[in-house]
C-alpha cells in the first residue's frame, strides 16, 4: 500500500530525526511508499521531500496523458540508506538536450543529493523540435523548480584557475566542478 503526502510540518528541533518520523508513521498507518507531487509551477517542496524523498525518473504513462508534476518517492529503504549531500556549486552552462541530460543526470543520483545546481541558459530553458527528448511535461517530470537555479543568462567568460564562470549582466559565479555542454543554446 501506498500513502499520498500533502503536507509535512515538524518542529526544527527534530529536524535531524526526519527520515525515522516518516518511517515510523509509516509503519504505524501500514504503507510501504509515500509519494509525493510537485506541481510544474511550484517554487517549493517540504524539506523532508527535497532532503530524503528520491524524485523517480520520467515516466510515460500507460493512458497515454502526460503527466505535468515531479513524482518524489520514499520507502523504508530510502530511510535505511545514506545519501550524501553535496552542498558545492555545480555550474551548467547552456539549455541545449546535452546540458539538460547532465542536469537530470546530477539530481536523479541515488547516492547524493546536489544541493546546489545553477544551469545559465541564454533565453530560459527552451523545449520542443522534431527530434528533441525534453518536452515541457518531461521537465515538469524533472522538477527543476524546486532542485536547480535557472539563470537566464550568458556565459562570456570563464577562468578555470579561480573556477569562475562571468555572465552578461556582470556577475559572476564561482564553482568547485563545472560541466560545460557545447550546443546550439550555449
Amino acid at each position: 500500500a501506498f500513502a499520498r503526502l500533502d503536507a509535512f510540518v515538524m518542529n526544527p528541533i527534530f529536524a535531524h530525526k526526519r527520515k525515522a518520523v516518516m518511517a515510523d508513521a509509516m509503519r504505524l498507518i501500514g504503507v510501504t511508499c509515500v509519494t509525493y507531487e510537485a506541481a510544474g509551477g511550484e517554487a517549493t517542496t517540504p524539506d523532508v521531500v527535497a532532503s530524503d524523498f528520491a524524485l523517480c525518473a520520467g515516466r510515460r504513462s500507460h493512458t497515454g496523458q502526460e503527466a505535468n508534476f515531479a513524482l518524489y518517492l520514499f520507502t523504508p529503504r530510502l530511510a535505511a540508506s545514506p545519501r550524501k549531500t553535496v552542498n558545492n556549486r555545480v555550474v551548467v552552462v547552456g539549455a541545449s538536450e546535452a546540458a539538460l541530460a547532465a542536469v537530470e543526470r546530477l539530481i536523479l543520483s541515488p547516492t547524493c543529493a546536489f544541493k546546489n545546481v545553477v544551469l545559465v541558459a541564454a533565453g530560459g530553458l527552451s523545449v520542443g523540435g522534431p527530434a528533441a527528448i525534453y518536452s515541457r511535461a518531461a521537465l515538469a517530470k524533472l522538477g527543476l523548480e524546486t532542485t536547480v537555479t535557472v539563470l537566464q543568462d550568458e556565459m562570456v567568460g570563464l577562468d578555470r584557475d579561480a573556477k569562475t564562470v562571468y555572465l552578461s549582466s556582470d556577475s559572476a559565479l564561482t564553482h568547485r566542478s563545472e560541466e560545460r555542454r557545447v550546443g546550439k543554446e550555449c
